[in-house]
C-alpha cells in the first residue's frame, strides 16, 4: 500500500444498508483489494483511499475514492486541500436527510470544492412516499442528483443520455482535475515537435508560419487548463461549467485542424 498525493472524492453514506465502499467497487469495477493506497494525515493513522482511473480524448488520470464513514467536521484538515469532489449517498425514504443537503452544501462552499453528488437508487414522483427530485433540488442547486438505479431502456443512443453509474462515470470524466495530462492535446504537440525537428521555422515560409501559430495556440491553451481552478474561483459552478465547455471547444478546434493537415 502506498502513500499518495492523488484528488480525492470523499465517498459518504448516510445509510447502513449501503456503505461507502460498495459504491466506490462499483465505480472501480474492481475488487476493494486492488489499487489501494494511503492518504496521510497528522491527525491519526493513514486514511485509506481506492485509486481510480479517468481518461478522456483530453485528459488522463488518477484520483482517489475515500470512504468516510465518521462526521465531516472530524475530517483531518490537512487533507482537505487535496479534496476536490464529495459524494453522498441517501436513502429517499428517509425524508429527514432533507434538513441535511444544505450542510454539504455549506461544506462544499467553505472548502472551495467544486464536485458535489447526491446519489441515490431512484427518487419517488409522490411526496407521500418519500423525497422527489423537486424537492431534493429545492433544498440546494449546489448538488447535482444522480439516480443509480435509473435505467434508459426505451433511448437506444444510451451513450448520449446515460444513466446510472454510467452518468456518474461521465460526471469523473467531465471534471477538470488538479493532476491532468493532456491525451489529445499531447498528440498535437508531438506533431508540432516532429515539424520541428524537421528543420528550423523559416518564419517567410506559410507553413512554419501556421505551424507556429498553433504552438502558441496550444501554451495558451495549457496555461488556462492549468490555471482553471484560480481563474473560476470566484463564478459559480454554471459560469465554472460554461467556461470549461469554451476550452474544451478550443481544443477540438484545435486538434481537427491539426488532423486536417495531416491528411493533406
Amino acid at each position: 500500500m502506498e502513500a499518495t498525493h492523488k484528488p480525492i472524492v470523499l465517498v459518504i453514506s448516510e445509510t447502513t444498508k449501503t456503505t461507502p465502499i460498495s459504491i466506490i467497487n462499483k465505480i472501480r469495477k474492481s475488487d476493494e483489494n486492488e489499487n489501494v493506497s494511503e492518504v496521510e494525515n497528522k491527525s491519526g493513522s493513514p486514511l485509506k483511499g481506492y485509486s481510480h482511473g479517468i481518461k478522456n480524448k483530453y485528459y488522463e488520470t488518477q484520483i482517489l475514492l475515500m470512504p468516510f464513514d465518521d462526521d465531516l467536521v472530524l475530517l483531518p484538515s490537512d487533507i482537505l486541500p487535496q479534496i476536490e469532489g464529495i459524494l453522498i449517498y441517501f436513502d429517499p425514504k428517509v425524508r429527514t436527510f432533507s434538513t441535511k443537503i444544505q450542510t454539504y452544501a455549506d461544506f462544499l462552499e467553505s472548502n472551495g470544492i467544486e464536485l458535489g453528488i447526491l446519489l441515490c437508487d431512484l427518487l419517488y414522483d409522490n411526496i407521500a412516499e418519500g423525497l422527489t427530485y423537486k424537492e431534493v433540488r429545492e433544498k440546494c442547486t449546489a448538488l447535482d442528483v444522480i439516480e443509480l438505479a435509473r435505467t434508459n431502456e426505451e433511448n437506444e443512443d444510451n451513450h448520449l443520455n446515460p444513466c446510472g453509474y454510467d452518468e456518474l462515470h461521465q460526471v469523473l470524466r467531465n471534471v477538470i482535475w488538479s493532476n491532468v495530462s493532456m491525451t489529445g492535446a499531447s498528440a498535437t504537440s508531438s506533431i508540432a515537435a516532429s515539424r520541428v525537428n524537421s528543420g528550423p521555422l523559416n518564419p517567410t515560409n506559410p507553413t512554419d508560419r501556421t505551424m507556429e501559430n498553433e504552438l502558441e495556440m496550444f501554451e495558451k491553451l495549457l496555461s488556462e487548463v492549468l490555471m482553471f481552478k484560480d481563474t473560476t474561483s470566484g463564478l459559480s459552478r454554471n459560469e465554472r461549467l460554461l467556461y470549461a465547455e469554451q476550452i474544451a471547444g478550443k481544443f477540438d478546434k484545435l486538434l481537427e485542424d491539426d488532423s486536417s493537415d495531416a491528411e493533406k
